[in-house]
């Protein structure tokens, strides 16, 4: 066997060696990416689950949020005493947290944002306020290193 062919043999080697750690380090990266999205899902999906599930004499129009919730602006509030739907407008979780007000486990690189605003309403003659408008989109973002990885909007009645 010649030194050419031994280089020959090497360089096919190394070819071989090279696209299988490429495909294993391009498969890594797609299973954290996964991983990232499906997290996301499951934190927007608590909050629209939890939202949806809020028995309607508890969704009524209020003016303001209720005075004895807790703040949404303070995330150390558990969200388990809200009135309301218009508690959680303006609510800022980094980390996320449960109804309970605990750190989702494996969710530290997140943020969650929730905001709520009334559905403008098609008449000129009527503006939309907390009066006369009976539905809300409500907004739910979840962040990663400043980006959103996942979004929601949906409607919700409020009677």
């Amino acid at each position: 066997m010649s030194l050419i062919e031994v280089l020959i043999g090497l360089v096919i080697i190394s070819i071989a060696v090279f696209g299988i750690l490429s495909v294993s380090w391009s498969s890594t990266t797609t299973m954290t990416k996964a991983k990232n999205l499906s997290r996301a899902n499951l934190l927007l999906d608590e909050i629209y689950e939890e939202i949806i599930a809020m028995p309607r004499d508890r969704f009524r129009v209020q003016l303001s949020p209720s005075a004895v919730a807790p703040s949404a602006a303070n995330p150390e509030d558990s969200r388990a005493l809200f009135k309301s739907v218009l508690d959680y407008d303006g609510r800022v979780e980094d980390p996320p947290q449960d109804i309970m007000g605990r750190r989702v486990p494996g969710a530290e690189d997140f943020i969650r944002k929730i905001h709520i605003r009334y559905v403008e309403l098609e008449d000129s003659q009527k503006p939309s306020t907390p009066q006369n408008s009976d539905l809300v989109v409500i907004t739910v973002e979840v962040l990663r290193d400043g980006q959103v990885e996942r979004s929601l909007k949906f409607l919700r009645s409020l009677l």
